[in-house]
């Protein structure tokens, strides 16, 4: 009786130890993201364009390293971008077109967390 109290025991403190790690990962995700969207925020204050990778936001010290994402352990983060603005055929002066650039980054996790969102929405 008392070794199954503690089989019944130690299976439940695995389960909330796996709990625990899924929301530390999840909860390290959106630090990590925070901090990619707002150097991306800060660049595009201070040199009035996106920057055009995640490099070029360590390189100009936003950043001081790209984080690897929790969850795929490397740093592959899926970047969403802002294509340049096209020439309309029926101006006949068009302004200059806009650079494109880096407008957000997103986690290349596949797969979802515990609650069935998935990575690639965070």
């Amino acid at each position: 009786m008392a070794r199954n109290a503690l089989a019944v025991a130690a299976a439940l403190a695995i389960v909330a130890a796996c709990g625990r790690s899924e929301q530390n990962r999840t909860r390290a995700l959106q630090n990590d993201l925070s901090e990619m969207r707002k150097a991306i925020h800060e660049f595009r204050d201070d040199k009035k364009r996106p920057p055009k990778s995640l490099h070029e936001l360590v390189q100009a010290h936003y950043l001081r390293v790209i984080p690897k994402d929790p969850v795929t352990g490397a740093a592959d983060w899926r970047v969403v971008t802002e294509e340049p603005v096209r020439v309309d055929d029926f101006t006949r002066a068009a302004p200059p077109a806009a650079a494109g650039g880096i407008v957000d980054v997103r986690s290349a996790a596949p797969g979802t967390d515990a609650n069935g969102k998935p990575w690639s929405e965070y």
